[in-house]
C-alpha cells in the first residue's frame, strides 16, 4: 500500500497528462503481479468492484469515530478541513503536525480489499461497531499520506487528475495492448482490474457480455426542440417514452434475477417481486429498462424513492407497486445482440413473453415534428418525462452519448428563491460557500426552505457571494452559515414532489441556479402557492 501511496502522492504533483500516464503505466508493471486487478481499481478511485451487492456504508461519523479513538484528530481541525475542503488532506495535514508514526506491520493491497469486502458485508444491530473495529485494525498501522489516500477511495474520488479512462490508457501503454481493445473490454465488463489482467495475459479480444455481470448503459443526447431533428434529410425515430424512474439492467440466468442501477450497483433486494416474477421464465436474458413506481399508471418519482434502501420493502410492496418497462434486449439465450440494430432487438424483444411486473416500453414512430410534438404530449398524459428518440439502425453500444438516442423533455417553469442558508464548499470550492439552501415565500411572508443547489453560478460570482456572505451571516454553524435572506437567485429543476426534508413541504429535483436575480427583492420571491401549482400541473 505504500507504494500505491506513494505513486497517487506523485500524480497529485505531476501536471502533465502524459507524464501522469508513464507513472501509472510503470507503477502497474512493478511489484506482486498477484496485486494488479487490485492496482487498476483502486486507482480508478473504486473501492469496491462494480456491481459488488453490497456498498460500504462507511459514512463521515465512522470515519471520524475511528480517527477519535486513536486519537488521529484534535480540537479545531475542522479549521483545517475548511481550507482544504477535503477530509484526507485535512487529516494528513494534522496528522504531520502532530508528528503522526504509523505501528504495527504495513498493509497490502491485498488485505486493503479484503477489508473493505469484509465492512461491505457487515449488517445488523452491531454492524457500526464491527465496521470501526476493521477500520481500526488498520488506521494505525497507516502513514499519513497513506491514510489521505485510504479515506479518498472509500469517498471514491482520489482527487489527484486521475479519471478511469486515463487508467486505461496506462494499461494500454504498460502491456502494450491497442487502446480501442482496452476501452470495449472495460465497457463490457466494467471491470478496470479484471481488463489490466486480461491485457498483460493478451486476452481482452476474448471480452465479451456475461450474464450476471453489469456494463456501461448507452446514453443518450438531449434535443432542445422538435424541429432540430428534422431539418435535414428525412429520418424516422422511434419515439419511446421517457419514465421518471430508475434506470435498470435486469440479467436473468440459470434461474437467478439481478437489477444494477445506472450507477453498477446492485439493486434487486429493493424490488423482490421483480425478481419473483421472473421464475420459470425460459429465456437467459439481460435486458435495459426502467424501474417505475406504477399502479395502472406511472406514480411520482418521490413514491418510488420510499422503496429505496428500505431493510424490508415487503412492507411497503401493496402500498408502493413497481413496472419494470423494458426498452432493449441486449443478450438472448447465449447470444450478444449489442450489434444488431435497434428494430430487430425490439422485434426480438416483442416476441418474449414477459410475466407482469415486467411491461415493454411504449414506443411509436415519429417522422416529422408534429407527430413528434403529438408522442410527446401523450407521453406527458401518461405521466411521463417526455421521449427518447432512437436510430431503429442503432447498435447498443455501451457506455457512449452520441445522436442514435436522443433525450426531448420541457423544461417546467423556474422559481424564482432566496437564499437562506449556505454551506462551505470541497475540492476546487475549498475555502467558498458554495452550496445554497433557498426558500419561497408562504402567504403571510414566512420563509420555508425548499431545496438545495451548488450548479449553476460561474467561480467569480461564487467568490464575489462568498464575500458578501461572511459579512451577511446570522448564524455560524461550523460547516456552513445562516444568512440574511436578501440573494435571490432563478431556479431551474427538472421535477417538484412532496417532502417532509424542507419546511415548504416540497423539494426540487435536480435544482441548478440559472440565473441571481438583482432586479427582485425577497417580497417578490415564487410563493409556496406557485409550486403547488408547479405540482398540480404534473411537476411531479
Amino acid at each position: 500500500m505504500k507504494e500505491w501511496a506513494r505513486t497517487l502522492e506523485s500524480l497529485e504533483k505531476t501536471k502533465s497528462t502524459s507524464s501522469k500516464v508513464e507513472l501509472v503505466a510503470s507503477y502497474l508493471k512493478s511489484g506482486d503481479p498477484e496485486e494488479l486487478d487490485l492496482k487498476a481499481r483502486f486507482l480508478s478511485g473504486q473501492a469496491l468492484p462494480l456491481g459488488s451487492p453490497d456498498p460500504l456504508n462507511v459514512g463521515w461519523s465512522l470515519i471520524l469515530e475511528a480517527l477519535s479513538e486513536i486519537q488521529a484528530l484534535e480540537p479545531g481541525w475542522e479549521s483545517v478541513y475548511r481550507e482544504y475542503g477535503d477530509l484526507g488532506e485535512a487529516v494528513f495535514r494534522v496528522l504531520g503536525e502532530k508528528g503522526w508514526k504509523e505501528s504495527g506491520p504495513p498493509v497490502s493491497l491485498r488485505e486493503l480489499g479484503a477489508t473493505f469486502e469484509q465492512v461491505a458485508t457487515i449488517k445488523g444491530k452491531s454492524s457500526r461497531q464491527r465496521k470501526k473495529l476493521a477500520l481500526l485494525n488498520l488506521l494505525p498501522r497507516l502513514s499519513p499520506v497513506e491514510v489521505k489516500f485510504f479515506l479518498r477511495l472509500i469517498f471514491g474520488d482520489l482527487r489527484v487528475g486521475l479519471k478511469e479512462n486515463l487508467v486505461e490508457v496506462a494499461i494500454s501503454r504498460a502491456f502494450s495492448v491497442s487502446l480501442p481493445a482496452i476501452r470495449k473490454a472495460n465497457l463490457l465488463l466494467s471491470d478496470i482490474g479484471q481488463v489490466a489482467c486480461m491485457a498483460k495475459k493478451k486476452t481482452v479480444e476474448q471480452a465479451a457480455l456475461i450474464p450476471g455481470r453489469p456494463f456501461k448503459f448507452m446514453l443518450a443526447e438531449t434535443v432542445l426542440s422538435s424541429g432540430e431533428l428534422f431539418l435535414k434529410d428525412y429520418r424516422e425515430y422511434l419515439a419511446e417514452d421517457k419514465y421518471d424512474g430508475i434506470r435498470a439492467q435486469l440479467h436473468f440466468s440459470s434461474g437467478v434475477v439481478r437489477l444494477f442501477s445506472r450507477n453498477l450497483e446492485e439493486i434487486s433486494r429493493h424490488f423482490p417481486e421483480i425478481a419473483q416474477s421472473m421464475t420459470g421464465f425460459p429465456h437467459e436474458v439481460i435486458l435495459d429498462g426502467e424501474i417505475v413506481a406504477f399502479k395502472d399508471l406511472v406514480l411520482p418519482f418521490a413514491m418510488l424513492q420510499k422503496r429505496l434502501h428500505r431493510v424490508k420493502p415487503e412492507k411497503v410492496q401493496e402500498e408502493i407497486p413497481v413496472s419494470y418497462f423494458v426498452f432493449d434486449l441486449l443478450y438472448l439465450d447465449g447470444r450478444s445482440l449489442l450489434y444488431q440494430p435497434l428494430s430487430e432487438r425490439r422485434r426480438l424483444l416483442s416476441s418474449l413473453s414477459l410475466p407482469k411486473p415486467i411491461r415493454i416500453a411504449h414506443q411509436v414512430k415519429v417522422r416529422n415534428a408534429e407527430e413528434m410534438e403529438e408522442a410527446f404530449r401523450k407521453s406527458r398524459t401518461r405521466g411521463n418525462e417526455g421521449l427518447v428518440l432512437k436510430d431503429p439502425k442503432s447498435p447498443y453500444s455501451p457506455g457512449k452519448r452520441g445522436r442514435q438516442w436522443l433525450k426531448y423533455k420541457k423544461e417546467l417553469s423556474t422559481l424564482d428563491c432566496v437564499v437562506v442558508k449556505v454551506e462551505w464548499g470541497h475540492g476546487k470550492r475549498a475555502g467558498l460557500l458554495s452550496d445554497f439552501t433557498f426558500a419561497v415565500r408562504d402567504r403571510h411572508g414566512a420563509l420555508l426552505t425548499i431545496g438545495k443547489a451548488f450548479s449553476g453560478l460561474t467561480d467569480s460570482e461564487i467568490e464575489h457571494l462568498t464575500s458578501w456572505f461572511r459579512e451577511h451571516a446570522l448564524k455560524d454553524g461550523g460547516w456552513g452559515l445562516l444568512v440574511e435572506p436578501k440573494i435571490i437567485v432563478e431556479v431551474a429543476f427538472n421535477g417538484i414532489q412532496r417532502s417532509s426534508r424542507h419546511k415548504s413541504g416540497f423539494a426540487l429535483r435536480f435544482p441548478r441556479i440559472k440565473r441571481i436575480r438583482e432586479d427582485k427583492t425577497v417580497e417578490e420571491i415564487s410563493t409556496l402557492e406557485d409550486a403547488e401549482r408547479i405540482f398540480m400541473e404534473g411537476g411531479r
